[in-house]
């Protein structure tokens, strides 16, 4: 539940060493915006000795109350090179925006 007007952060698990990005639809844009917004840096655990280190950042996305209302937000992980295939994975979040 958002006021309008209020922000809630959204913070989803990265995979960008592997190419694939956040990516964020709103059923209703007069109720809501989304943006995507810095995430917070976090150290990578130690890789072992045989294997190079690979580490992906956290995605984040900023989500504003516009207006009063209901509206669903469609998150969704993949690859922009790849538009045929089908995303890693999908976060769907249901948002309700009050005066």
């Amino acid at each position: 539940m958002l006021i309008v007007g209020a922000r809630a952060l959204v913070t989803l698990s990265g995979m960008g060493s592997a190419g694939y990005r956040w990516t964020a639809m709103v059923d209703n844009p007069a109720i809501v915006e989304v943006v995507r917004a810095p995430a917070p840096s976090a150290s990578a655990p130690p890789a072992p000795a045989n294997r190079p280190q690979s580490f992906s950042r956290d995605e984040q996305f900023a989500v504003t109350g516009l207006a009063p209302g209901e509206t669903i937000v469609h998150f969704s992980q993949a690859r922009t090179f790849e538009p045929e295939h089908t995303p890693i994975a999908t976060r769907d979040i249901a948002v309700h925006v009050t005066n």
